[in-house]
């Protein structure tokens, strides 16, 4: 990391994520200035070239690039009742630390939910009769249509330089991509990443027997592109404090 300053700022982002890193450059790209400050470590690009990244125990037991139960202190209830019980150990999400957040760790793939993801309460009242799911299922409608989601998808799918194949574009379905997946208002940014021989030999096995594959979309990109983000605003000075925290 260069150097921080105290500077008056106009905005201070606390977490340098995604959601932290989007936030900063847009309030940046507004005029403003900006500083966001991260606990954890900016870590330079040799921390990820192989065979770091294969420690199994570093990244898998000892979080070294995710947030610890016992620092990140969440606790999950399912209902205004119930009681509040902590996360002792992380599931399907781990939350990341240090400049990038969960990003650090991501693999790049970045599917869409389809417009029956985000209403499943409905589709399932729909699908099955009445008593045959478990009451305690935790089954709900997000509070948005698939019209009012999908441009920020877009967007998103803009900012990563997402690489795939189209399947449905504002309702036309196109040979290659994803025969159910939502309509989207625009194409992939990027086209697909090549396949290697395994996968091709896959997808043709798998087009004779009369099934549609198709490639994951990928936020590693195919080739160069510009994003949406990419241009800078001056006035913006984006700064990020690697206190880290010890294990």
């Amino acid at each position: 990391m260069s150097s921080m300053s105290n500077d008056e700022v106009d905005v201070v982002v606390v977490g340098l994520g995604w959601t932290g890193s989007l936030m900063s450059i847009e309030l940046a790209q507004a005029g403003l200035r900006v500083r966001a400050l991260e606990r954890g470590a900016d870590r330079p690009n040799a921390d990820f070239s192989y065979p770091r990244p294969a420690d199994q125990y570093a990244y898998g037991l000892r979080n070294k690039v995710m947030v610890t139960p016992r620092d990140g202190a969440l606790t999950v209830r399912h209902d205004l009742a119930g009681n509040a019980l902590p996360t002792r150990q992380w599931g399907a999400f781990v939350p990341g630390t240090g400049v990038g957040g969960s990003g650090l760790h991501w693999t790049g793939v970045l599917i869409r939910p389809t417009p029956t993801d985000i209403k499943l309460k409905t589709y399932a009242d729909q699908a099955y009769a009445p008593g045959s799911l478990d009451e305690r299922m935790q089954i709900q409608d997000y509070p948005f249509t698939w019209d009012e989601i999908e441009p920020y998808l877009d967007r998103f799918d803009k900012i990563c330089g997402l690489s795939g194949n189209t399947g449905n574009l504002r309702g036309q379905i196109i040979a290659g991509g994803d025969p159910f997946e939502g309509p989207r208002s625009s194409p992939f940014p990027l086209p697909a990443l090549e396949d290697t021989l395994n996968n091709r030999m896959f997808a043709e096995a798998a087009r004779k027997l009369g099934y549609h594959p198709f490639p994951n979309p990928s936020a590693n990109v195919s080739r160069p592109g510009k994003t949406p983000t990419a241009t800078r605003s001056r006035r913006a000075t984006t700064a990020a404090s690697a206190a880290s925290t010890r294990a």
